[in-house]
């Protein structure tokens, strides 16, 4: 996983939160680039593939809504698979016949999480 791009988020010159761009290299298909947004109280606030190259029916399943939106609004400092559904907030269930694409996609989310959590601590945010 490589964190490829990160920017701040601003309305009316204020921070709102980051834009951090990750690189999954273990898709099933190879590398899925994906950009995830997070506001500064570290929820989820946009998960959207920019490259993807899985299984079609399968991994693909990855750029539905349906599976992005388990991501958003979720406050949580890792994500999760599961395969028998979610219970918890950091759970996300597994795409059917795609976990290799799923793991890779919820690894990119908590590559951004955790350099958002070095963002936040250099001082820039406040």
């Amino acid at each position: 996983m490589e964190i490829t791009n990160a920017l701040g988020a601003y309305k009316d010159n204020k921070l709102q939160g980051y834009v951090i761009q990750v690189t999954d290299k273990d898709g099933f298909g190879g590398e899925i680039e994906l950009i995830i947004g997070i506001d500064l109280n570290k929820q989820i606030k946009g998960v959207e593939i920019l490259s993807i190259n899985e299984t079609v029916g399968l991994g693909m399943n990855a750029k539905n809504e349906s599976f992005r939106l388990q991501y958003l609004n979720k406050k949580v400092d890792s994500f999760v698979i599961t395969k028998t559904g979610k219970e918890k907030d950091n759970e996300i269930d597994s795409l059917s016949s795609a976990t290799i694409t799923s793991k890779a996609v919820t690894n990119g989310v908590n590559g951004a999480l955790d350099f958002y959590d070095l963002l936040k601590g250099d001082g820039q945010h406040e």
